[in-house]
């Protein structure tokens, strides 16, 4: 509702602006703003549409895993302790 009221709202009150008055190049500034303006608010709600599916496709009839929690095994404890320098080449 709030869309339709911001695209029939900005017309008038361009009509009502030009009516009042002011030169040829104002009014086509204006005008052209107010196009921008619409152009904008159709983007809008078609992305909005896009989100709505989106959302509606993600949470209907998921077939995802519950989480499960599964415990960190334990630490070993001598991990990044120094130890005894172990050679490699035995020849």
């Amino acid at each position: 509702m709030m869309r339709f009221a911001t695209l029939v709202v900005l017309p008038l009150c361009a009509l009502a602006l030009v009516g009042c008055g002011g030169n040829r190049q104002e009014e086509d500034v204006l005008m052209r703003r107010v196009a921008q303006a619409e152009a904008a608010a159709g983007r809008a709600e078609v992305a909005a549409k896009k989100a709505e599916d989106a959302a509606k496709r993600a949470t209907s009839g998921s077939t995802a895993d519950e989480t499960v929690y599964v415990p960190a095994p334990e630490v070993d404890e001598s991990y990044g302790q120094p130890s005894d320098a172990t050679p490699t080449d035995q020849g």
